[in-house]
C-alpha cells in the first residue's frame, strides 16, 4: 500500500484516496480515482439537473422527495429508448446519467463478498 496517500472507512468500506496503483488490492478496499470522471458529461448532468430543479419548502431537491429507484428506472429506459430510435430533440443521455445517478441514491451500492 505503498502508492496510497489516505486511507478512510466510510461506511463500513476501506476506502483508498488518491491510489496511482492500478492492482486490485482487496475485495473491500475501493479506489477513488475523481481525476478520470471526465467534466464535459458532468456538465451536462449538471445542466439537465437545472431542467427540472425544483425544491420544496425546506430546500430539498424534488427529485429526492417525488422520485423513487422504479420511477427513475422507467425514465432512465424510456431516455435510452429514446435516444437509440435517433430522438436528438432533447439531451437524453444527460437524462439517462441523470437518473443513473437518481437509482445509485435510492439503492446505495453494497459491496460483494
Amino acid at each position: 500500500m505503498s502508492c496510497l496517500e489516505k486511507v478512510y472507512r466510510v461506511q463500513g468500506h476501506t476506502v483508498q484516496i488518491w491510489c496511482n496503483c492500478t492492482e486490485f488490492r482487496a475485495i473491500r478496499s475501493l479506489c477513488l480515482r475523481y481525476a478520470l470522471i471526465e467534466p464535459g458529461p458532468t456538465r451536462r448532468r449538471a445542466a439537465r439537473m437545472g431542467v427540472g430543479a425544483h425544491h420544496d419548502k425546506d430546500g430539498v431537491p424534488g427529485w429526492k422527495t417525488r422520485s423513487s429507484k422504479d420511477d427513475s428506472l422507467q425514465h432512465l429506459i424510456r431516455h435510452l429508448l429514446a435516444y437509440m430510435a435517433g430522438d436528438r430533440s432533447e439531451d437524453h443521455m444527460a437524462a439517462v446519467g441523470c437518473r443513473a445517478d437518481f437509482v445509485m441514491h435510492f439503492d446505495p451500492w453494497e459491496e460483494l463478498g
